[in-house]
């Protein structure tokens, strides 16, 4: 999907705005699972599953200026995903290994 899909994220980032422009990887997805799964006495918990980065071209500053100009936001890294993942690294050692860009920019 990266190569079918990403490409038209890449120059019209409206078509990510839904989902705040986060993603996640199957592969990434399953060893969130897992993670959970051999983490003793987790009892119930949500999480943010996402991978670290943007899945469009546009840098954080460009996406709060273009989207967001209201609203308050953190310091973030320059392609860092609004969809917070820090949950899930803490409690349950989540690392998401499949960026986009890895398929994309190789």
């Amino acid at each position: 999907e990266y190569v079918e899909n990403f490409p038209a994220y890449m120059t019209d980032p409206d078509l990510r705005l839904r989902n705040i422009f986060a993603y996640i990887d199957a592969r990434d997805l399953g060893h969130m699972v897992q993670c959970c799964l051999d983490t003793d006495g987790l009892g119930f918990e949500m999480f943010n599953v996402s991978n670290d980065d943007h899945s469009v071209a546009l840098d954080t500053d460009e996406l709060v200026a273009r989207y967001y100009q209201d609203v308050p936001v953190a310091d973030m890294g320059p392609r860092e995903t609004f969809y917070s993942n820090a949950k899930a690294k803490r409690m349950v050692g989540f690392e998401p290994a499949h960026a986009w860009r890895m398929y994309l920019e190789a």
